[in-house]
Parts: C-alpha cells; sequence; structure tokens
C-alpha cells in the first residue's frame, strides 16, 4: 500500500491511499491529516526491512579509512559544489566536484571522488525514503503525478455517483473514477475529523458510547487526551456511556479503575458503565432458570455481577488435574445435574477438561448457551504480542458442541437492547466510538448509530480500505481519528 500526497491547501489535505490499482481518497485539515498517516504507515514501517550498516571497505570508503580533508581541501570542495536535481526522486542536493580531478590521477584521488558521488546518491535515496515514509512526497511527484492530471478532471457541480470510503470532497466524476467498477453506488464514506470539524458533528449528537480497551486506556495506562474530551462532552452537557467487551472484570471494579486514570468519577462511575458480564446477568435473571445452576468459563466479573443478582453457577478456575495413564483422549467425564445455561467468556484456566464438560453440558437443548463476546483479540501494551480474547474460546465451543451461542457483547443486539432499556436513547442522536471495525463499528452501523473509528487500539485505516474492498459495508465507519485527544480543541 502506498500513499501520495494529491493536493495541498490552507484548510484542506487531500492523499490517495492505492491498494493496488484501487484508491481511497482522504480529506481533512493538515493536523489530523498528519496524525492519521502517522498511524497508517506505523504497520508499514515496521513491516519495511530495514537497511543493514555495511562497514566501510577499500572500495566504498572515502580515500583511506579514517582520511579526513585538510581545511584547504574542504574548501576548494565547497568552492566546487553544484546543485542537481535527481530525476528518479526530484530532490534537489550538492554536487560535489572533486579538487583532484585534474591536479591528480592517483587511485586515492579516484576513489574519493566515485565515492563522493556513491555518498551523495545514498543521501539522496535515504531523504526522499525518510519522506515518503511519513507521507511527505516532493512537490515534482505530486505535480507530475497528482495535482497535473485531476486538475483538469475535477468536477466543479458535478455529484459523484461512486463514493470513495474517504472522500468528503467528492473529487472523482463516474467516468474516470478508479472504483466504479462494481461498485456499490451507495457506500458510504468516512470523513476525517479535527476539532473543527468535530464540533460540528457533536451538535447532532446527545449520546456518545465509548469503547474502553484502546480508547479510553491501553492495558493499565490511560490513553492520553482521552480524559480531556470526556470532560469537554460533560461540559457540553452530553451523555456518557461506557461499553466494553471486555467481561474479566465487573462494572464497579471498571468505574475504580476510570478514576484512578484521572476520569470524572460523576460521569463516568458503574452507573455510567456496560459490560457483557452485567447483559450476562441481566439476560439469564429474565429468563428465569427455575432454580436451575449456570456452568461458567470466565473470569472474576461474571461472578460480581451473577452475585449481585442471586444467579448460582459453578465450574470456574482451573480444573483438576486428570489421571494421564491411558490413552490420548479423554472417553469419560463426571458431569454435575441441574443445569440450566453454559456461559462462556474470557477464562486464562479454560483447557481440554472445560471444552468437553461445556460440550456435554450442552447436548440438551433446553441448556442456553450464553457467550460474552467473540473478539479474536484484545489490545495490549506491546504490539508484537497477540493476546487471544473470548473469541477462541466460544469457538472452540461451537465447533465441538454443534450449537450457536447467544453473544450478548458488541457487536450483537443484546447489549443495544439493553442499554436502550436503561437509557432510552435516540439511535439517530448517538454515536459509537471505538477501536474495531468488527465490533464497534459494526455495532453502531447494524443499530443506526454513528459511528467513529479511533486509531489509537487495534484497526488503522487499512482496515477500513479492506472492508470496503471486500463489501463488508457494516464495517465502514462514518468518521475516522487519530485518538480521542485529536478531538479536543487546545482551549476548552
Amino acid at each position: 500500500m502506498a500513499m501520495l500526497l494529491l493536493h495541498a491547501s490552507t484548510n484542506t489535505l487531500i492523499f490517495i491511499v492505492s491498494t493496488l490499482t484501487k484508491y481511497v481518497t482522504i480529506s481533512c485539515c493538515p493536523d489530523t491529516a498528519a496524525s492519521i498517516l502517522i498511524n497508517s504507515f506505523r504497520l508499514q514501517g515496521n513491516k519495511r526491512s530495514k537497511k543493514k550498516y555495511e562497514k566501510p571497505t577499500a572500495k566504498t570508503a572515502l580515500g583511506p579509512i579514517g582520511y579526513k580533508e585538510t581545511k584547504a581541501e574542504q574548501t576548494a570542495i565547497r568552492a566546487s559544489t553544484t546543485m542537481t536535481t535527481d530525476d528518479s526522486t526530484g530532490i534537489t542536493t550538492s554536487q560535489l566536484a572533486s579538487p583532484f580531478t585534474e591536479a591528480s590521477n592517483c587511485p586515492q584521488s579516484n576513489s574519493r571522488r566515485r565515492l563522493e558521488r556513491e555518498s551523495l546518491l545514498n543521501i539522496k535515496k535515504d531523504i526522499f525514503e525518510t519522506r515518503k515514509s511519513c507521507g511527505q512526497e516532493h512537490r515534482r511527484v505530486q505535480r507530475s503525478q497528482g495535482q497535473k492530471h485531476h486538475r483538469a478532471q475535477r468536477p466543479q457541480n458535478n455529484k459523484m455517483k461512486y463514493p470513495t470510503i474517504i472522500d468528503s470532497q467528492q473529487l472523482f466524476r463516474e467516468h474516470d473514477h478508479p472504483l466504479k467498477a462494481g461498485l456499490d453506488p451507495e457506500c458510504r464514506s468516512t470523513m476525517p475529523l479535527c476539532p473543527e470539524s468535530f464540533a460540528k458533528v457533536m451538535k447532532n449528537i446527545d449520546t456518545f458510547i465509548f469503547d474502553a480497551d484502546g480508547v479510553l486506556w491501553l492495558g493499565e495506562s490511560v490513553m492520553p487526551g482521552s480524559p480531556r474530551l470526556i470532560d469537554y462532552l460533560v461540559k457540553h452537557d452530553k451523555q456518557i456511556i461506557v461499553l466494553t467487551n471486555n467481561a474479566t472484570k465487573s462494572r464497579a471494579v471498571y468505574a475504580k479503575k476510570l478514576a484512578k486514570l484521572g476520569y470524572n468519577p460523576q460521569k463516568m462511575n458503574k452507573n455510567n458503565l456496560v459490560n457483557p458480564a452485567a447483559v450476562v446477568a441481566d439476560t439469564l435473571h429474565r429468563s428465569g432458570l427455575n432454580g436451575k445452576r449456570v456452568y461458567l468459563i470466565g473470569e472474576q466479573g461474571l461472578r460480581d455481577e451473577m452475585d449481585e443478582l442471586g444467579i448460582e453457577y459453578f465450574g470456574h478456575g482451573p480444573e483438576k488435574k486428570m489421571d494421564e495413564e491411558g490413552g490420548a483422549f479423554m472417553y469419560d467425564i463426571k458431569l454435575e445435574e441441574n443445569v440450566g445455561a453454559v456461559v462462556v467468556g474470557y477464562e486464562k484456566h479454560f483447557d481440554y477438561t472445560k471444552l468437553m464438560k461445556a460440550s456435554n453440558y450442552l447436548r440438551e437443548d433446553d441448556v442456553l448457551f450464553v457467550a460474552t463476546n467473540e473478539d479474536e483479540t484484545c489490545p495490549g501494551p506491546n504490539p508484537e504480542v497477540i493476546i487471544p480474547d473470548a473469541g477462541p474460546i466460544v469457538a472452540a465451543i461451537k465447533c465441538a458442541s454443534g450449537r450457536d451461542p447467544l453473544t450478548v457483547g458488541k457487536p450483537c443486539t443484546p447489549a443495544f437492547n439493553y442499554i436502550k432499556r436503561k437509557w432510552n436513547i435516540n439511535p439517530s442522536r448517538t454515536m459509537m466510538i471505538g477501536d474495531r471495525t468488527n465490533t464497534d463499528v459494526k455495532f453502531g452501523r447494524d443499530h443506526g448509530m454513528k459511528t467513529l473509528l479511533v486509531l489509537s487500539g487495534c484497526h488503522q485505516i487499512e482496515d477500513i480500505v479492506e472492508n470496503q474492498m471486500n463489501e463488508r459495508d457494516d464495517m465502514v465507519p462514518d468518521f475516522v481519528a487519530p485518538c480521542l485527544g485529536a478531538l479536543v480543541p487546545e482551549r476548552v
């Protein structure tokens, strides 16, 4: 994937992200564009192979190793310097003419002249690659490959028939749009937000629903700038709801964590929090277990919420070690009686024994199968480490039992119904803000809310592109921003 600077003005920067022959345009203010570019190229920068350092040799050193010009030689080199432009990169640099060109034909002088040219070429290439990695193509490339072509074809008042994913300026006409072949004419566009544009959008929103991991915090650290946005919204009398797919802790524990991280305790407390543990307990309570027990695979958060509603459960924690003598498979297992539901969430003690028990309990059709969420992974402070979430555990039990669960977390409807009953929100005047397209964005899109993807967690610009290319329109957000802090004016 490459990103090309196409147009720049005082108020607008327009970029084209190209994937093979398909394009996505971005239109936003300069500060937001720079932040989005840095986030977008972060993953590509990690993948790009780094050039290894090569120790100078007799063929590449400027003269003998350790050689340093005298002051007279340095003065002569500066006097003979000329400015040239490399056609391959468009970078203007100084071209050195060696003072020894006519004075001497010795091998040392020829080696120095050759290496001076090679060093300058390497410097030019390094400068070009550095600028390119930051999304700052040279003006010559801009004119020759971007502005010159599109300035003549830019529509005046023609409405674009095939809007791109990120194209708030509607740059292309029907006949020259790169995505016109086979693209849904009704596909939605994604607009990057900056403080000025967010202030306008905010006027039409009454309720903001925030994801937590990767949005409000990352691991045990606060996400910089996020508390300021919450205070900004509270100042404008907006309703705040936190909806996380993490069921490992109860709402009370999350409320304490938010207060510890510096969030407003009056607006960010237990009464404003929703997580799958609370929704699971509410679902079981309303379903009427009639005294039956719940086989639970989950952490402390589920137990706390179920205790609060008086729901009896068992099975959590590590299983007793089984006798390993015999065959590779377990052919029998002891099961409890009077089981009315199997609840599955993230649990670090999940093993083969739990998988076998859950699958056998679910053989009975009247036993409920409830899952907290199906997130594949969760964000963490180290991007190089994959942290499996509840999704793989739920998938294993689905596969073994042959049954589909009632999943209560995002993007599924039970979480929305819970919020609707408790706060009576108007979806058309509600915005869902998160860091994942397949949970947060899809949850908002499926239930009629506006959606904002922040690039501070799991998914990035390339994920939006991939969703659009694969016609997953329900995972394309209305808005995108680098992080919550990028939406707050300098003076609140």
